[in-house]
């Protein structure tokens, strides 16, 4: 099946944390502890906004904005704790779906893998191009994609042995299922389902903020803010402000 043309050990072993991830949500549902919950789903902006929005997919994905590098470490190590690959990985997979949108090639189209596919695996076992790498793999980003699992597997492992069950729960292996499903929302809703058509959607804004501004990212993936109620897009546009003042 197309839907699985890359299924080795690697690739299972990386879904094997989102699918923790999920047990880790489910059982913080089904024993209500709603605080907690609501501590998860607070990290999730965190690392969905800060790691994911703006490192990991405006600054190195689509280079639109040139973060200070302190600030584009810690945006790096924040969003790899939604356990969906390094940075340099998620780059190459969101390039190779820019460059294919709609396509076969797409890796996490929902017209040709499935809206069902897409919800339950995101982009795990498609293939993406190794060619829109090329750029990342001369930064820091190449050295960090090596140990990226290891390390990442390490701290969650470890959050076991030194916090409350409970706690370690809900700062670091829940916040890894909302992430990911909150982010297939954009590659489902916001591709207008098996249409395969980018979307705005105001309802998504909910979960994903500024990156429900879908169709208007895909018209212009260089725009810093994707539209008017894009927090993270005008904190964004202030770091560019503010890099040009200091250059002058």
């Amino acid at each position: 099946m197309k839907q699985f043309e890359v299924v080795d050990r690697a690739r299972i072993q990386s879904y094997v944390w989102i699918a923790l991830g999920h047990a880790a949500l489910l059982y913080l549902l089904v024993t209500w502890q709603w605080q907690l919950l609501l501590l998860a789903l607070g990290i999730n902006y965190i690392i969905s906004q800060v790691g994911i929005s703006l490192t990991f997919h405006r600054a190195l994905a689509h280079q639109s904005i040139k973060l200070p590098i302190w600030l584009e470490v810690i945006g790096s190590v924040i969003g790899g704790f939604a356990m969906q690959g390094s940075p340099l990985s998620w780059a190459v997979v969101h390039r190779t779906h820019h460059a294919h949108s709609g396509e076969e090639k797409d890796p996490h189209s929902p017209k040709h893998l499935g809206s069902w596919y897409v919800t339950i695996f995101g982009y795990a076992f498609s293939k993406s191009i190794p060619k829109y790498s090329i750029k990342l793999m001369r930064t820091w980003h190449a050295t960090f994609h090596k140990y990226y699992y290891p390390i990442y597997g390490t701290i969650l492992i470890g959050s076991l042995f030194v916090l409350p069950f409970d706690i370690a729960l809900a700062i670091f292996w829940a916040p890894i299922a909302i992430v990911f499903q909150f982010e297939n929302f954009v590659n489902t809703w916001l591709h207008s389902w098996n249409k395969d058509v980018p979307v705005n959607n105001q309802w998504v804004q909910l979960f994903v903020l500024g990156e429900a501004y879908h169709h208007n990212h895909h018209e212009n993936s260089k725009r810093v803010r994707f539209g008017k109620y894009d927090l993270i897009g005008w904190i964004a546009e202030k770091f560019i402000q503010n890099e040009k003042v200091h250059t002058n």
